[in-house]
């Protein structure tokens, strides 16, 4: 990687990550999902953008996504019992949002939803703030590739609206 900045240089040095995949997005687009162990995760958030700018200069077409390789242990049951319990972080449910939070690192979360079709099927609608629109609007298919390839869940991006519009729309509907 051509590392002109000193400070990145620096960073990277002491940082590893632990494998990476690269999966189909559409016919010539593909994500590259690059995984990071817990304890260094912080640390390459610090460099998120100028780290993941380099990488998708060097894999020109493709989209470079960070997530913390986190394991899930399974619950206990009257049959198989540990010597201590399981933490909560290391749940189904924990492990899974703390994966769509690594994947939307930059954007903020301000909302989830979960939403039961007639069919059976669940789908999940994440609410990201209205500011972040412009930054990720051409990432949005990417991410939901990416979630789903690791969690097998469908989920729905959604944005927010401040209450000022919510307002001027209500407005002008009278």
């Amino acid at each position: 990687m051509n590392t002109e900045s000193r400070e990145l240089k620096y960073n990277l040095s002491r940082l590893y990550f632990s494998g990476a995949i690269q999966i189909p997005i559409r016919k010539k687009r593909k994500a590259i999902i690059v995984f990071v162990p817990v304890p260094s995760y912080s640390g390459f958030q610090k460099i998120h953008d100028q780290f993941v700018g380099e990488l998708e200069k060097k894999f020109s077409g493709n989209h470079v996504v960070l997530v913390s390789n986190k394991r899930i242990f399974k619950p206990e049951t009257k049959k198989v019992s540990f010597k201590q319990k399981r933490p909560m972080s290391r749940s189904l449910t924990n492990v899974h949002n703390s994966i769509l939070e690594n994947i939307l690192y930059p954007c903020e979360v301000i909302g989830r939803r979960t939403h039961y079709h007639l069919n059976g099927k669940k789908t999940f609608k994440v609410i990201l703030a209205g500011k972040d629109k412009t930054t990720i609007e051409g990432r949005l298919q990417t991410y939901i590739k990416v979630y789903k390839h690791l969690t097998q869940k469908n989920i729905v991006f959604d944005y927010s609206i401040s209450p000022v519009l919510k307002k001027e729309k209500r407005n002008k509907r009278k």
